[in-house]
């Protein structure tokens, strides 16, 4: 699975990629729970498997996104191949879905199969029952290793067969890197951006959708783009603009798509510049 479709899976928020997300936790839920590796969820009726899985796997989904965006960056710029880096990724994710587990764990042996209070006296008692040693922490962590390597590669697997091509970010120039946010089938003929709440609203020749970042950031991403911000809310291309009127004391953008954006005075000056006033 490529790193931008993995950063994909975790970070689109529209709602019918979102449904198939859904899905896929249903799935390997479901999956676990009839398998239930290392005697998890021991005595369990099967629909408590579930919910034990599902919920380590909703977890897991909940912090990849996170985790993607602070380490893909690093192991690109370290040259890191598929095979590593796919080590390296799901090795940081086990960390913390390490610690849940082991939680549960003392939470279900405790609290369901023996009905005791959950105390630290309790755990420490539960501690040393267990006879802990640095060796079987480690084959813990391993078997939770596994089950995370297994959740990445059954996700990509499913994400691979069941997400269309459109669904995928499009490739651009890295210099555009705000392009490559957007799914393929927008293409990379922008109109305008526009602010709404914490999202950037994307217009292009082909459609629209949002993007979840600040319109500065957007903004960076795209230096060198033949464009330009307008006003604190928009940012135009200049292959878009059919002309700009002043309307009272406001000028107005009318972009050839017939939407029209707003323009501040401390904006004017490019615009000027490109004989659009």
């Amino acid at each position: 699975m490529q790193t931008d479709a993995l950063k994909l899976l975790w970070q689109n928020h529209d709602w019918r990629f979102n449904r198939k997300e859904a899905g896929l936790v249903l799935v390997a839920g479901l999956l676990l729970a009839f398998l239930a590796p290392y005697q998890s969820g021991e005595g369990a009726p099967f629909w408590g498997r579930f919910l034990y899985w599902s919920g380590v796997i909703l977890f897991a989904s909940l912090i990849s996104g996170p985790i993607a965006q602070a380490l893909f960056p690093r192991m690109i710029a370290a040259g890191l191949g598929p095979l590593k880096g796919f080590f390296l990724y799901t090795t940081v994710l086990a960390l913390p879905i390490f610690a849940l587990v082991f939680l549960l764990d003392v939470l279900m042996k405790g609290l369901v199969s023996q009905g005791t209070d959950l105390n630290w006296s309790y755990v420490s008692q539960y501690l040393d029952a267990q006879d802990l040693t640095v060796l079987s922490f480690l084959l813990f962590f391993l078997q939770v290793w596994l089950i995370a390597a297994l959740i990445n590669g059954f996700s990509a697997l499913l994400f691979e067969r069941f997400f269309s091509p459109e669904e995928l970010p499009g490739t651009a120039p890295a210099e555009f890197k705000f392009l490559n946010r957007l799914p393929a089938k927008l293409g990379q003929d922008l109109v305008c951006l526009s602010m709404e709440e914490h999202y950037v609203r994307v217009h292009t020749a082909q459609g629209n959708t949002l993007v979840r970042m600040r319109m500065g950031d957007a903004v960076t991403e795209l230096a060198g783009y033949e464009g330009a911000r307008v006003h604190r809310s928009w940012w135009i291309a200049f292959s878009a603009i059919e002309r700009v009127n002043k309307q009272g004391r406001r000028h107005i953008a009318h972009l050839k798509t017939g939407i029209e954006a707003p323009v501040s005075t401390s904006y004017l000056a490019e615009l000027k510049a490109r004989g659009y006033l």
